[in-house]
């Protein structure tokens, strides 16, 4: 739950700073804010590439690390990302 909380703040802090000037937030802007939430994730939880967090998701991670045991982490950014699918207008 800690690291949902830092990577969550840290990317809304970002989509926040970017949302001025009356323009629709784009790709680039949410990608920009999972990548200071994961950037928060490291910094002040600890995680670093290769621990199997959340943070591994929005990383890459060998696959050699990975094989035959599905990633905590990686199956829940899938699922925020699958919500925010619809949201964004996609399919």
């Amino acid at each position: 739950k800690l690291y949902d909380k830092l990577v969550f703040t840290a990317a809304g802090a970002e989509l926040g700073r970017r949302e001025g000037g009356g323009k629709a937030l784009g790709p680039a802007d949410f990608g920009a804010a999972l990548e200071a939430g994961a950037a928060a994730a490291s910094k002040y939880g600890g995680a670093e590439e290769g621990d199997r967090t959340m943070l591994c998701a929005l990383a890459y991670v060998r696959g050699e690390l990975l094989k035959g045991v599905a990633d905590p982490g990686t199956v829940g950014v899938a699922r925020w990302l699958e919500a925010l699918v619809p949201v964004l207008g996609g399919k």
